[in-house]
């Protein structure tokens, strides 16, 4: 299952105000960069932020998500930035697309799937539409975020245009976290509408992952902490996984 985000995308960079994206951005281009591709598919798009990033440096990015919402906001960036940009709906394990030559998925797009056959779907359907020696690049919250960071905590935050209240229930039998968020967002006037929204993430194993990776039939799979090209420390809040078809 996958939760499309429905109330969230309003606010979502507001949330998400202290995310380097510029780094992030640069961090992904470094493995891209290694085989000069042109044009890569960005999976779990959401607002865009990385989407034009990486159009800024050079590449012909084919981006998807499945909230309408989010595509809606991305959509609205692009033309204020000037960027022609075909925002599709997809879901990420039916991918159909033409082959191209990497694909990317940034900020936990993967978490969103419940099972391990779900991941095998997706998986299956990244290795269709990347060319033989293309690379395809996603990054996961782990197992010690969801225990030590995420857990049973609550979150909030009063601002003058936003307040929120971010409630996390951890079921670690199931290696979820559900993320429940009541925020009240100001209008013109000075009221405050209130907005809720319920999301759930799900947590692997990286051996789990490269296992699942090398089924879907990608010749080789690494992990690595996020930001670095080392392995990962067991207390890494992020794994970026890099595997090539």
């Amino acid at each position: 299952m996958i939760n499309a985000y429905t109330a969230l995308p309003e606010i979502y960079d507001t949330l998400m105000y202290d995310v380097d994206y510029h780094a992030w951005a640069a961090y992904i281009d470094s493995f891209l960069s290694e085989i000069r591709p042109r044009k890569i598919i960005e999976a779990c798009c959401g607002t865009g932020n990385i989407t034009l990033r990486l159009i800024r440096k050079g590449y012909q990015v084919t981006p998807f998500d499945l909230s309408d919402e989010m595509l809606r906001i991305a959509q609205q960036k692009a033309r204020k930035s000037g960027k022609k940009i075909t925002f599709l709906k997809q879901d990420m394990r039916e991918m159909d697309l033409p082959v191209h030559d990497a694909l990317v998925c940034a900020c936990d797009g993967v978490n969103y799937l419940s099972t391990e056959d779900d991941l095998l779907r997706f998986f299956k359907a990244a290795y269709q539409c990347i060319k033989p020696g293309g690379y395809f690049l996603f990054d996961m919250s782990s197992l010690y975020k969801m225990e030590h960071i995420l857990g049973n905590e609550l979150f909030f935050e009063d601002r003058d245009e936003l307040s929120f209240f971010w409630q996390n229930k951890l079921e670690k039998e199931k290696n979820q976290v559900e993320l429940s968020i009541t925020f009240f967002i100001r209008d013109v006037d000075g009221k405050y509408t209130r907005e809720d929204e319920t999301q759930i993430q799900y947590f692997y194993p990286a051996e789990k992952i490269l296992s699942l990776l090398k089924e879907a039939g990608f010749a080789k799979a690494d992990a690595y902490g996020f930001m670095t090209r080392d392995l990962p420390a067991e207390n890494a809040d992020r794994i970026q996984f890099f595997a090539i078809k």
